[in-house]
């Protein structure tokens, strides 16, 4: 078994700011860092794949996998429950490489709280409020009631992220080769040190 301590790059910050698309681009590049695919009880959304954008679970199944301590962290969003598995952090140590999740304050703030200094919180804002604004109704994805509720939640986040204990990074996504590269230029610093 492998000695390697996993670095954990959370990518945190509301729905639609582009932590997806930014994964995508790190990933492609970045032979060190895989993705830890989230467990989720929402349902697919277009092409979304089972075990490539989430392991799709019912309610039921969450809550059993909740009371046999299989995830790292977990929380509700939306409604919907969303988890990290512990078995990502697992196959990163044998693995000998680094995870990159896309996750929300409350995931962040658990991860923190059970990994300590391993885990990296990278803030991801856009430029402004109207700009994700924008972004939310443009994708198309949800209704207006929806987005209300995202930007509402977005509020919050960037409160509890701006602040001084939870995010160790703040990149803005005012275009994604300059939030990419940023990124890119955190992760390298973290694996430096």
């Amino acid at each position: 078994m492998s000695s390697h301590t996993p670095i954990l790059f959370c990518l945190c910050g509301p729905s639609g700011v582009g932590k997806s698309t930014i994964s995508r681009e790190l990933l492609k590049a970045d032979p060190k860092l895989i993705l830890s695919v989230s467990a989720s009880t929402r349902a697919p959304r277009g092409n979304e794949k089972e075990g490539t954008h989430y392991y799709f679970l019912s309610k039921a199944k969450f809550q059993e996998e909740i009371t046999k301590s299989a995830f790292l962290e977990w929380a509700v969003y939306n409604e919907e429950h969303y988890g990290t598995p512990l078995s990502n952090y697992e196959n990163a140590k044998v693995n000998s490489v680094d995870l990159l999740l896309d996750i929300d304050v409350q995931g962040a703030k658990q991860l923190k709280d059970r990994l300590g200094k391993v885990v990296k919180v990278i803030f991801v804002a856009p430029p402004s409020l109207e700009s994700l604004r924008e972004r939310l109704v443009n994708r198309g994805t949800d209704d207006a009631d929806v987005v209300q509720r995202r930007l509402k939640r977005a509020e919050v986040e960037f409160e509890i992220l701006s602040g001084p204990t939870l995010a160790d990074h703040k990149v803005v996504n005012d275009g994604l080769e300059q939030a990419v590269e940023a990124v890119r230029e955190i992760i390298a610093k973290e694996r430096a040190v």
